[in-house]
């Protein structure tokens, strides 16, 4: 049987091990919120800090931790901005990141709070440094004593936070906990099938072979000599997200796309 991981806030805070006998080996830590931090400190400037995405499969990926997470708000694609825009109320960034997205949505007129989970220590730490009321935690480990919630986000580099089809349905119905009545789900989410001809081949393969949907990845940051432990991180279609949030307390109410990203809108139900 295929064994699920979920992103533990707790288990990022591993102390990172001074030498490692195993030669280009990471040491166990929190990567990414060293990662953000750096970023941070060096005025978020483009081309200076980069985060590894390793995937469990061999694949690798750098990217630009300035341009993925302290974008200009005039780059950031048009259904995360559609997503701040339609948030109101008290609102719940429910994987905030360094807190770039909970700033948005707090100067937005109709939201009147926002409060922010992340797993990554480092970054909750920035977040709060930014002035975001950011809670280490995760989907399946909310912070007590949040909510209830008017709005619950989802976008960006959020997305994947649901871990996998097996893990998204508990996620969601941890939400549906700390939403207020006929609460609004923001869902921004990006079609695998669309965006990454790579999941039409042997990763497809292999993730329906283990039962999983296709666009599971098993992933981890790295950053100089940190990586983070290994957890799962979903991308699906806006079918599959529909067919996640059945039974969980959730209706989807609408779905809007562009191109291969896609807004679902859901209410609470129950």
């Amino acid at each position: 049987m295929t064994a699920f991981g979920a992103p533990s806030a707790y288990d990022w805070l591993l102390p990172a091990a001074g030498e490692d006998d195993d030669a280009g080996r990471p040491a166990a830590g929190d990567a990414f919120g060293r990662a953000v931090t750096d970023c941070w400190r060096t005025a978020a400037a483009p081309g200076r800090t980069f985060e590894v995405l390793e995937v469990e499969d061999g694949d690798v990926h750098v990217g630009d931790v300035a341009a993925f997470y302290f974008p200009d708000p005039a780059e950031v694609p048009e259904l995360e901005r559609e997503v701040c825009a339609r948030a109101t109320g008290r609102v719940l960034d429910a994987a905030c990141r360094a807190g770039s997205r909970a700033l948005w949505l707090a100067a937005q007129e109709a939201v009147t709070t926002v409060t922010g989970v992340e797993f990554s220590p480092g970054a909750v730490r920035l977040a709060r440094e930014r002035g975001v009321d950011a809670h280490l935690g995760s989907l399946f480990e909310l912070p007590a004593g949040i909510g209830p919630f008017d709005t619950v986000v989802l976008a960006g580099e959020g997305q994947g936070a649901l871990g996998n089809a097996a893990l998204a349905p508990e996620a969601l119905r941890n939400l549906a906990q700390v939403a207020a009545p006929e609460a609004v789900l923001l869902y921004e989410g990006l079609d695998p099938y669309r965006a990454f001809p790579a999941f039409h081949g042997p990763r497809l393969e292999r993730n329906r072979a283990r039962g999983r949907l296709p666009g599971t990845l098993r992933v981890r940051s790295r950053y100089r000599e940190l990586a983070t432990p290994w957890f799962d991180y979903l991308y699906c279609s806006a079918e599959e997200f529909t067919g996640l949030v059945a039974g969980t307390g959730w209706e989807v109410r609408s779905v809007t796309s562009d191109g291969a990203c896609y807004l679902v809108t859901s209410q609470l139900v129950v």
